[in-house]
């Protein structure tokens, strides 16, 4: 169910006056994920599932609320980035439909309450601990109201007063989302920034401008075949069938491998078949937008008279393996696709004549509430400071990316960064490639209002054919925007020593 929500439950709007239960919490969950109908609301605030949890057993329901997204699959990142606490207005409840500026639209301080069998032992924590504390006691039990951010000692103070290990663990958890949760409300993109904008490579061709994708490339929009040899050179009929000859005596049925002079050469000309008919049909199971009709019949024409040149194939041999010579004249169409993608896309972008521009008609906006993340998410120890988002994507908590991320978020230079998703639609950020996108690791805005983006490559990688292209259109995209973008490929240590921050450092 998860993986067809993208990252939350938040495609969802439902308002609900009164959730008097976890068990009504529970339902109503499911009730909201079930939908089929569910769509994107322009109005961000419509996009979120709203309950207001009216009971004594508050702590119960926030509790197995949590347990049930966790069961259903949602991480503890998820959980806490896409939960939000507003505050009451007026009679006590939410305005969800009020202006959305302002003070009245900033989410309440989060809090979280818990109930502890006995009174947690308060005497070592400072007053700063204290005064986030609320506690009251209801039938024997102590209820404790947490609000802001959980100290390390005022941890150890609850769980203390927890006592059994599997209850400590769940207080343990319930305060690791809540202190997750006050870190994503932190984010840049929670507070309602903006994140500076990409202009994206675009190149005037035929006069027109036009961004720059492998399905604009090709001259005129159309793959010229007849520019290309018409020769399948590696196609060959391989029939490897035994022949049997079947004999009904009675009611008795008996075979037997044939003779020579019993079977029947299939080669023969006996089909009622024509070369125009297989070149009709070739046409029909071929057909591609961007090639002309009358060239591919002139080419699948030149193919065929070039085939039955070849001893032992002849008109119904071709008939008769007419599917594998579909296959194989569709690969060739591809191979000469590619071949063409790549010379208009050397001829485009770095030809002598080639007009490439950055304009403000064609740019990327990264979106303040679209970050479609997936899992496996960051959950290391460092507080990047300086990301965009609440939470970060596929950035594990060592390596050489995660130095280089440290990295980024340590340059005072650098405003906001952004891990950059791979094929998300709109959400991603990319630079052409012959035959595919490029989607660097890091988009970064600087303070001075210029933009970077950052690629980072292992040693193994850095001087292959992939990473050459990928530096070749990155640095013509920095180079056309006359001084507002900057590209560097990042590498463990560069030929002069440096290490990654020193060659960001120096870049910008």
């Amino acid at each position: 169910m998860k993986e067809g929500w993208d990252c939350s439950f938040a495609y969802v709007f439902c308002s609900v006056k009164q959730v008097s239960s976890s068990k009504d919490a529970e339902q109503l969950l499911g009730r909201v994920l079930r939908m089929p109908f569910a769509r994107r609301r322009l109005i961000e605030d419509l996009n979120r599932a709203y309950a207001h949890l009216a009971t004594k057993g508050f702590a119960n329901a926030a509790k197995e609320l949590t347990d049930k997204l966790i069961a259903m699959g949602f991480e503890e990142m998820e959980v806490a980035a896409f939960l939000r606490q507003q505050a009451p207005v007026g009679n006590g409840q939410i305005d969800l439909f009020g202006p959305n500026t302002g003070e009245g639209s900033k989410p309440a301080l989060a809090s979280l309450v818990i109930e502890l069998p006995t009174m947690p032992d308060l005497e070592h924590l400072d007053d700063a601990d204290k005064r986030q504390l609320a506690i009251s006691e209801d039938n024997g039990a102590y209820v404790v109201r947490i609000s802001g951010e959980v100290s390390e000692p005022l941890q150890q103070a609850l769980l203390k007063a927890v006592g059994k290990k599997p209850a400590q663990e769940t207080i343990a958890r319930d305060l690791r989302i809540h202190n997750q949760s006050i870190q994503a409300q932190k984010s840049p993109s929670e507070r309602g920034e903006k994140f500076g904008r990409l202009p994206l490579l675009c190149a005037y061709i035929q006069d027109e401008l036009e961004l720059i994708e492998p399905e604009t490339i090709l001259e005129n929009g159309q793959l010229s075949l007849l520019d290309y040899p018409a020769k399948l050179n590696n196609f060959r009929i391989q029939e490897t069938s035994n022949s049997f000859s079947i004999d009904l005596d009675g009611k008795e049925i008996s075979y037997h491998i044939a003779q020579q002079n019993e079977v029947i050469n299939l080669n023969e000309d006996l089909l009622d078949v024509t070369e125009q008919d297989l070149l009709g049909w070739l046409d029909r199971e071929c057909k591609q937008a961007d090639v002309m009709q009358r060239d591919l019949i002139k080419f699948s024409a030149l193919l065929i008279n070039d085939l039955l040149q070849t001893p032992n194939i002849n008109l119904t041999a071709l008939v008769r393996n007419k599917y594998p010579l579909l296959r194989a004249v569709r690969d060739l169409i591809g191979l000469y696709r590619k071949r063409a993608q790549k010379a208009g896309y050397q001829q485009t972008l770095f030809g002598n004549a080639a007009q490439v521009v950055l304009t403000d008609e064609f740019v990327h906006r990264f979106s303040p509430d679209h970050y479609p993340a997936r899992p496996p998410y960051y959950a290391g120890r460092y507080k990047f400071q300086k990301h965009f988002y609440p939470i970060i994507e596929d950035l594990k908590a060592q390596g050489e990316e995660y130095e280089c991320a440290k990295a980024i978020d340590s340059l005072p230079e650098v405003k906001y960064w952004i891990r950059n998703l791979v094929r998300r639609d709109h959400a991603s950020f990319w630079l052409p490639l012959a035959h595919n996108r490029f989607y660097p690791d890091f988009v970064c805005e600087l303070k001075d209002g210029r933009m970077l983006v950052v690629e980072y490559k292992g040693e193994a990688y850095a001087s292959n054919d992939d990473s050459a292209e990928k530096r070749a259109v990155g640095e013509l995209w920095a180079k056309s925007s006359q001084g507002r973008c900057l590209f560097i490929m990042a590498v463990e240590q560069d030929g002069q020593g440096r290490d990654v921050r020193q060659q960001i450092q120096d870049m910008v």
